[in-house]
């Protein structure tokens, strides 16, 4: 689980193009509308990705709706 912080400014109402990318040192990095937002430490091996997708509250915030127009997962086996 990686939870980081971004100058991102995030808006309601706003469509978002969200991407990981886990290169073959299995270091995982993260974009949102392709601006690298933070580079993770390497993977453990063995250790499958199971993806979520959600949205953290943030203190007393309200609940938020998040909706998703698609998921697309692939691996480039070479």
């Amino acid at each position: 689980d990686v939870t980081t912080t971004t100058t991102l400014a995030i808006a309601a109402s706003t469509k978002y193009r969200l991407r990981i990318t886990i290169d073959s040192s299995r270091v995982p990095r993260f974009y949102a509308n392709d601006e690298l937002l933070y580079t993770g430490a390497a993977l453990t091996d063995a250790v499958d990705l199971i993806p979520y997708i959600g949205v953290k509250a943030n203190g007393a915030a309200a609940a938020k709706t998040l909706y998703v127009f698609g998921e697309s997962i692939s691996r480039n086996i070479g």
